[in-house]
């Protein structure tokens, strides 16, 4: 059987995995926020593990669609985005969490999680 990853390809600086997973709730996902659009200032999205890389393509999706920010809370996740769309991401935010529960065995930080690397600001995560 051939294995084919879709780990490292992108999509328009996304990663093509994470895409997928994100576009299988997509229109469920829009069909609720355009009925409820008057509700909605802006939406809290928390994800864990890779969730919160899809959490990170959803806020992304929901404001370039309907200009509603997002307020992202993540916990050990990885960055779905190349530099450049990271830099989209950062503008659609009101507000970014990034908690990290990674230390090896000798208290030194991971700098990948399962082989995804974190961004190169890795300041702006909370080390727990």
């Amino acid at each position: 059987m051939t294995r084919i990853r879709l780990d490292f390809k992108q999509h328009n600086g996304i990663h093509l995995g994470y895409l997928k997973c994100f576009q299988s709730i997509k229109n469920d996902l829009y069909r609720y926020i355009d009925e409820a659009i008057n509700d909605f200032e802006s939406i809290q999205i928390v994800g864990y593990g890779f969730a919160g890389a899809i959490a990170q393509i959803t806020s992304l999706g929901i404001y370039k669609n309907f200009l509603i920010p997002s307020a992202v809370t993540t916990y050990d996740s990885p960055t779905p985005f190349s530099l450049i769309k990271r830099e989209e991401f950062d503008i659609s935010t009101v507000k970014q969490e990034h908690f990290v529960f990674g230390y090896d065995i000798n208290f030194k930080f991971y700098t990948k999680l399962f082989g995804y690397a974190f961004p190169s600001n890795i300041q702006e995560y909370k080390i727990i």
